[in-house]
């Protein structure tokens, strides 16, 4: 738990994504500070891994954040990479709406 811990700090992107892929996983509470954190960061490349972790993980309580995003981060790669998890969450609901439906 320590090295995740760790791990979630790291001055690289996609191992910071992963544990804290992994700490949601094990139920760790700073997990979701650690992924909003991460969200927020000013390096683009992080906070895309953020938004690739948040996908993986289903966050869905971080979308305002992710909204935030879209519409109005510096790196057109990060907002269009924003939008498409936004969309993605929208297929998802389209698609559980129409299976409760039916």
């Amino acid at each position: 738990m320590p090295l995740l811990a760790e791990r979630a700090r790291s001055s690289h992107s996609r191992e910071r994504a992963n544990a804290i892929k992994a700490l949601s996983k094990l139920k760790v509470s700073t997990a979701a500070s650690a992924l909003t954190g991460m969200l927020r960061d000013s390096r683009s490349e992080h906070r895309i891994s953020a938004l690739w972790a948040l996908r993986q993980i289903g966050w869905w309580q971080l979308l305002t954040e992710v909204g935030r995003i879209a519409k109005s981060d510096d790196n057109l790669r990060v907002r269009r990479y924003a939008l498409g998890v936004l969309k993605n969450v929208a297929e998802l609901a389209q698609a559980h709406r129409a299976k409760v439906g039916a």
